[in-house]
């Protein structure tokens, strides 16, 4: 069934991880021209371009928030955050490239619209997130799964696979820009008396089985970041237009 073959592709990815980390496997990610993730960032550019030829308003945006905003989307589960993120920024700055135009705006968008941008409805967003808005979340929550499946799947060498997967450099790394997010979030939140506002299970890179899914923790980072835009921006009206705006 699907759900087999998804986990299979997993075991194909992360076992396989060790060839990646290699100066050729690297070189067809990042730095031969046309590489795989060249190839998708312009893909992308060129169907963003194919949309804002489109002549009505909503349908720009509908093909924006649907179809280029997550052409990306599966990368961060395959790719390690440290060679995707210079792609999901470039595929990012289009998407806001095509909202300015969209918006007929005469110049770039401001820091607090393009946060807007790429955040979910739920928090006063445009819900049009890009990769580069969950790279770490994503990445974290992929191996979650594998840890799972090596853990229940009765394979003979899946002991030896799941210690290789918890000795990524890439995994940990990761873990470590997540559980440095939730603490400063947590030491904040005690400081304005609001304890327990931000609950998440501890990220031990020793126990990836144990890894919440996907959709906890790239809501944890929509919520943080929503809440950092609020509390740094000046402008009343944007704030309570973004606020009137969650769901």
């Amino acid at each position: 069934n699907s759900e087999t073959w998804g986990l299979r592709s997993l075991h194909k990815v992360w076992t396989g991880y060790s060839e990646l980390r290699s100066v050729h496997s690297l070189s067809w990610y990042r730095q031969v021209p046309g590489g795989h993730l060249d190839k998708i960032v312009e893909a992308s550019a060129s169907l963003i371009d194919k949309v804002q030829q489109v002549g009505h308003t909503q349908a720009q945006y509908l093909l924006l928030r649907f179809c280029t905003s997550v052409a990306m989307h599966h990368c961060p589960r395959l790719i390690s955050p440290h060679i995707l993120r210079p792609f999901a920024d470039k595929h990012r700055s289009l998407i806001h490239k095509a909202f300015q135009h969209l918006l007929h705006a005469s110049s770039p968008l401001s820091h607090f619209q393009r946060v807007r941008v790429g955040l979910p409805e739920w928090e006063g967003g445009m819900a049009c997130t890009t990769s580069a808005e969950v790279l770490d979340s994503a990445f974290i929550a992929s191996a979650g799964a594998a840890g799972q499946w090596y853990c229940s799947c009765g394979w003979p060498e899946a002991e030896r696979l799941y210690v290789a997967l918890t000795a990524l450099p890439a995994l940990r790394g990761a873990v470590d820009v997540m559980t440095a997010m939730i603490e400063d979030a947590s030491h904040r939140s005690k400081q304005g008396g609001k304890q327990g506002m931000y609950k998440l299970p501890v990220l031990d890179p020793d126990r990836p089985d144990l890894f919440p899914r996907q959709n906890v923790l790239s809501k944890v980072v929509h919520r943080l970041t929503a809440q950092d835009l609020l509390k740094k921006a000046t402008d009343r009206r944007s704030k309570s237009w973004m606020l009137s705006c969650s769901l």
